[in-house]
């Protein structure tokens, strides 16, 4: 694998000194000198002025866009001024001076505002018409964008399904029919682009927040050469954009081009290089968050997907951070969360086709209920490596085909829910070339067991040294065959626990005594280090899963209390009976006899002579169909039951009111219930019963885990 790093180095070219575009009013006129400061303030400002101090600022983007600027000059618009129209400068820098866009004084960023305008171009000497964006660079090097708000609104309530009227923010292209030649340092940083509503039909890609691409007419049997080379993508807001977050930088400059347009990357060499996206902070993305085409040596780090697919029709294949038509790529630190609920693909991320030396590591996506990862196949040397991944609805959305070359799946960890999981999602027949190594699946589910699909899906991969978990304790007859398996509890820090953010995941380390430790295999190329920053020896046997350090001893805090003794009663026909040996406490409000449930905890608080806050926490969520449940929790004043006696016939009532009560939904986690007020008042006995029961009727059942479960445990943390 090449090695990559996020230091871009610049390659040297021609200065571009040919205006692109001719204003009708002011004409096109160069700039005063090279290395000039130029202000815009579109309150204060005059267009007769120089420019070149902010007492002489010009005022409105028609200037600016008439203006061919010269290496090293700056254009900075006032902070907090609104400029409605397109921002199109010309000119070029060149390598070590490049021309800069950015703001200037204190307070918002200047706004660029599209106002839902599709900004039409021609590809040059053809009829071929696309539609840009509200920042624009044609045919353009050397160009560094920071600091701007940028947004092109028609009308967010109204669907845009108009392949032809695209839209974006910032718009970077390659016009190859006029120029075909390399185009250097394209730098966007730091800007706030939002409420851009672009298409979302399916060939809609190019339109969105920042978009970037190579536009002609060539016929295939004609050699071209136009491409991307140190494209910088860094430290952007994107939130409300349809299609694409970011797309950089699809070749799409062939007439008849070769399937998935591969014509100018595969059979010429024009791969894009120096291409860095990274500490891009995406939200509610119509489609796609991140694509990443015909790259050569792209990184893709420490960017945040946070809703995406959240316009596009379901039929409508998307994915939050991916790629196709790229080689030697590194996608790593990045994370993603919040995916639809229905859709073709609709996974974090996406292996996607024509692919060679692709590895996806250190990444961590959550609560997508389409699934984790597409594997589209005939891939070369695909990598998936050090990702967790936690409540997801699939492990592996399809399988599209066979592998080129064997795809390595390793020391990955995937927690789930095994009621709202499948490990193949889409493509039921798995294909050859597919490795699973040193990876653990946990499914938490107390009484659904993973679904494997087939037995005869997963004859043709090769799996060695997983753990595979179950929590109900049965396992699947078509769970994969490994020479090496194991079974047993892995013994998370804190399985589920995870919340937003990369750190988070550190609730999948490994406690100490850990069946995981020390007994993964060996791999090659291994990449040095984990999901958390630690070391993987290049000859000693690793963890299984995403951590390979020492165990954690992990030790309640003082204020932490553990149950002396819990159970549930059943009425009905299971009255009578007593269940405070199972690994699960069942909450159920049920609408019939025989259905109802009640959950009872007993801790003992002798020796604390304060309380200011105690809470009970609790393991689980609704196994039964994901919705949101009340829940509540009461007191008991009587505490002389004991664990192997209590029944419903026995079970003390309740003495007071409902102390909280909360929603618990379909994500298993733990919830929390305040019980404060009824731990202050049986401070002077030193024992607290609680009762957790359902409300109103709902008929739903609520699992959460008992003090016999192995891992998450009742908890009463006290402070």
């Amino acid at each position: 694998m090449q090695k990559i790093s996020s230091r871009i180095s610049a390659w040297t070219a021609a200065v571009l000194f040919l205006s692109l575009f001719v204003n009708a009013f002011y004409g096109v006129k160069p700039a005063h000198a090279a290395g000039t400061a130029y202000y815009v303030d579109s309150a204060a400002g005059n267009d007769a002025n120089s420019g070149v101090s902010q007492a002489q600022a010009w005022k409105t983007l028609a200037k600016v866009n008439a203006t061919t600027f010269q290496p090293g000059d700056r254009i900075l618009f006032k902070s907090g001024g609104v400029w409605n129209g397109q921002l199109w400068p010309k000119g070029s820098g060149t390598d070590g001076s490049p021309i800069v866009i950015d703001k200037y004084g204190t307070g918002s960023k200047p706004v660029i505002n599209g106002g839902g305008s599709n900004f039409n171009q021609t590809v040059y000497n053809s009829s071929k018409t696309y539609n840009t964006g509200t920042v624009l660079l044609r045919n353009q090097e050397y160009w560094e964008i920071n600091n701007l708000e940028v947004t092109n609104d028609d009308n967010f309530s109204v669907e845009n399904n108009d392949s032809a009227a695209l839209r974006a923010g910032i718009f970077v292209v390659i016009d190859a029919n006029e120029s075909d030649r390399v185009y250097n340092h394209i730098y966007i940083r730091n800007n706030d682009v939002h409420d851009v509503d672009g298409s979302n039909n399916a060939g809609a890609k190019e339109n969105g927040g920042i978009i970037a691409v190579i536009q002609g007419t060539a016929a295939t049997s004609t050699r071209t050469y136009a491409r991307f080379n140190d494209i910088r993508i860094e430290n952007n807001s994107i939130r409300k954009v349809d299609r694409v977050g970011i797309r950089a930088a699809a070749h799409s400059n062939y007439v008849n081009d070769d399937s998935f347009s591969t014509t100018s990357t595969r059979t010429y060499g024009n791969w894009n290089t120096n291409v860095y996206i990274g500490h891009n902070n995406l939200e509610d993305v119509g489609g796609d968050s991140i694509i990443l085409r015909d790259t050569d040596g792209a990184l893709v780090e420490y960017n945040v997907a946070n809703r995406f697919g959240t316009r596009v029709a379901s039929t409508n294949a998307i994915a939050a951070i991916w790629l196709a038509v790229a080689k030697n790529t590194v996608l790593q630190y990045n994370e993603a969360f919040g995916g639809p609920a229905s859709n073709q693909d609709g996974c974090a991320w996406d292996f996607d086709l024509y692919l060679e030396n692709t590895t996806y590591q250190y990444n961590y996506s959550h609560d997508n209920p389409m699934g984790h990862v597409l594997m589209m196949g005939t891939n070369k040397n695909d990598v998936m490596r050090y990702h967790i991944s936690q409540n997801e609805g699939n492990i592996i959305r399809h399988f599209n085909a066979n592998e080129a070359t064997p795809a390595s799946i390793y020391n990955n960890v995937f927690y789930y829910n095994g009621a709202s999981h499948k490990v193949i999602g889409g493509n039921d027949a798995t294909k050859t070339g597919y490795q699973f190594t040193n990876n653990i699946f946990y499914n938490a589910n107390p009484s659904v067991t993973t679904n494997w699909g087939t037995a005869a899906n997963w004859g043709q991969t090769s799996f060695s040294n997983n753990i595979f978990y179950e929590a109900s304790g049965t396992h699947s007859g078509n769970e994969p065959v490994d020479p090496a398996k194991r079974t047993a509890d892995p013994s998370f820090v804190n399985p589920g626990g995870a919340g937003t953010g990369l750190t988070t995941a550190a609730a999948y380390r490994l406690k100490a005594g850990s069946p995981a430790l020390n007994a993964g295999k060996l791999i090659a190329d291994n990449g040095g280090k984990d999901y958390f920053g630690g070391a993987v020896s290049a000859a000693a046997a690793p963890n299984i899963g995403a951590y390979n350090g020492a165990g954690v001893p992990v030790t309640p805090p003082a204020g932490v209390k553990a149950p002396t003794a819990d159970a549930y009663v059943l009425d009905g026909s299971g009255a009578g009976v007593n269940y405070g040996t199972a690994p699960t406490l069942y909450v159920k409000d049920g609408t019939a006899a025989g259905y109802t449930r009640k959950a009872y905890l007993k801790f003992d608080v002798s020796g604390l002579t304060a309380v200011t806050s105690a809470k009970l926490r609790l393991f689980g969520g609704n196994t039964q169909d994901a919705s949101n449940v009340q829940v509540k929790v009461s007191g008991a004043a009587a505490d002389g039951w004991t664990e192997t006696g209590l029944t419903w016939n026995n079970a003390p009532a309740a003495t007071t009111g409902a102390l909280s009560t909360i929603q618990v939904g379909g994500t298993l986690t733990y919830y929390e219930l305040d019980v404060t007020s009824f731990v202050k008042d049986q401070l002077s006995d030193g024992i607290v019963t609680l009762i957790v029961e359902g409300v109103s009727d709902q008929d739903r059942t609520i699992q959460f885990n008992s003090r016999e479960n192995p891992a998450n445990k009742p908890e009463l943390v006290v402070n």
